[in-house]
């Protein structure tokens, strides 16, 4: 198994799971607690959103898609 499918599955399992954990619990993220306390509710909220859902999910989208080569890879040179 290729590297970039193991990296890809990590982060978008990891994306999927802060995306539905913020959905139904998200007094079990202390760190969300501290961005909106220092940020503001909504731009704490959103920080965090950005920062531990969507860039992990997108980044397991791109390596996924390296992965199962549908995506060209520049390597070496």
């Amino acid at each position: 198994m290729s590297e970039d499918l193991i990296v890809g599955f990590v982060a978008a399992v990891f994306g999927l799971y802060t995306l539905a954990m913020r959905l139904s619990r998200p007094e079990r993220f202390s760190r969300l607690a501290v961005m909106k306390e220092r940020l503001g509710e909504r731009a704490g909220s959103l920080v965090h959103l950005v920062i531990y859902s969507l860039l992990p999910l997108a980044i397991g989208v791109y390596f996924l898609l390296v992965g199962f080569q549908i995506l060209p890879t520049q390597r070496g040179g």
